[in-house]
């Protein structure tokens, strides 16, 4: 389902077949192909981290052109990793694209019917996660850091797109972009031991998390088709092509995007 391929001058991680079946784009963006210099070389997306405003002004019109809509038409939340959802409409459009403020306050993950409009999130080794319900359709996106996960944020996620959408979960696709893998993850003991309890010893491997499978773990619980879970073996860690908080706690932020075409 996630392929990585070149669109518009920038390499990205998208799902042509859900594209070409259902009309919904999707792409995440790595750190290549900018404007941006210094730790945030160079496509940063974020105007949260320090980056000058007018390099970023640059990456997020060049990410605009891969995705087909313009910046005026994207919508983010302001990310706390907590577990507010919020659904989005005609009247949120450009909330968080042209800035920061204006995104939908304290939200880590967005759901919409709403064709023509691309739903953000920006991560530098949390979870990228795009939900789509394709014969509605409907998407949303989520972000999810071990926070994020351990609190419910992609169970939330996916049972806000299903009342969006007005439908069970069984057709709902959810994709993971590359984050932080299990060879990099690793946390004290207490917090590996945390997850075994609540996602299964399959999550755990000594002091490491898969984070991934423990999202997976969740939207299983809520009904997604464990063949309809897509996961990217990219460790943004271990990978020069993605930002990466743990590795360079300066960094600039990729971003995780999906869109109905109208």
């Amino acid at each position: 389902m996630l392929e990585k391929v070149e669109r518009a001058g920038l390499t990205v991680v998208t799902a042509p077949e859900l594209e070409r079946s259902a009309g919904i784009v999707v792409a995440f963006t790595g750190r290549r192909g900018g404007a941006s210099s210094g730790p945030f070389d160079s496509l940063n997306l974020s105007y949260a981290v320090g980056d000058r405003r007018r390099s970023v002004d640059c990456n997020r019109e060049e990410v605009a052109g891969a995705i087909g809509v313009p910046q005026a038409r994207w919508v983010l939340g302001i990310q706390v990793h907590g577990t507010a959802v919020a659904r989005v409409g005609q009247a949120d459009l450009g909330r968080g694209g042209m800035d920061h403020a204006s995104g939908i306050p304290r939200t880590d993950a967005l759901v919409t019917l709403t064709p023509g409009m691309a739903l953000g999130v920006l991560t530098a080794d949390c979870l990228p996660i795009v939900l789509a319900a394709p014969d509605v359709p409907a998407v949303g996106v989520v972000h999810a850091g071990w926070r994020g996960v351990l609190a419910g944020i992609p169970r939330a996620g996916a049972e806000a797109l299903s009342r969006c959408a007005g439908v069970d979960l069984a057709g709902t696709l959810a994709m993971i972009g590359p984050h932080i893998g299990p060879c990099c993850m690793e946390v004290d003991a207490d917090l590996a031991s945390t997850f075994a309890r609540e996602f299964g010893a399959g999550v755990v491997e000594g002091r490491f998390l898969d984070l991934a499978a423990a999202c997976a773990s969740q939207f299983e619980g809520v009904g997604i088709p464990r063949g309809n879970i897509y996961k990217s073996d990219e460790c943004t860690v271990c990978s020069d092509d993605y930002f990466s908080h743990r590795g360079d706690a300066g960094c600039g932020r990729q971003g995780a995007f999906a869109t109905i075409r109208r």
